[in-house]
């Protein structure tokens, strides 16, 4: 009986484990974003700052976030997964897109998306993508 017992709460576990809401990314990060001019840019890590929708349209620079992509005037990354990793006191967002830019062939992406103060900041790359242990963005260590 015992066994019995163990067995069933171990499958409604498994069951529950399986319809489990994907992850998504929060209110927060949602909407139109353009690049931090006070922030160092990179290739692989771009700092963004609240923007109105007028200001995402007429940017090249600027990106739209949604629940299911994000999109530019000149590229756009369909969401195909979201994962969450927790880097106290910090959320990251790990992000596999299929991503289209301007003249080129569609192709597979890992990119994070975290939120640092105000700022929206995505970094090309791996799982954790190298993330560091504090970041410095006008003065403030994260």
């Amino acid at each position: 009986m015992k066994r019995l017992l163990m067995t069933t709460a171990a499958l409604a576990l498994l069951a529950t484990a399986a319809h489990a809401k994907p992850a998504q990314l929060p209110a927060e990060m949602l909407g139109a974003w353009c690049p931090d001019p006070e922030a160092a840019q990179s290739e692989k890590v771009a700092w963004y700052t609240r923007a109105t929708a007028e200001q995402a349209a007429d940017s090249p620079d600027c990106i739209t976030v949604s629940q299911t992509e994000y999109h530019g005037i000149e590229d756009q990354c369909e969401f195909r997964s979201i994962k969450v990793q927790k880097l106290n006191p910090w959320t990251l967002y790990i992000v596999r897109a299929r991503c289209v830019s301007a003249g080129s062939k569609p192709a597979m992406s890992v990119f994070n998306l975290m939120m640092l103060g105000s700022d929206l900041v995505l970094r090309v790359g791996g799982e954790d993508a190298g993330w560091p242990k504090q970041s410095q963005h006008n003065g403030d260590v994260y």
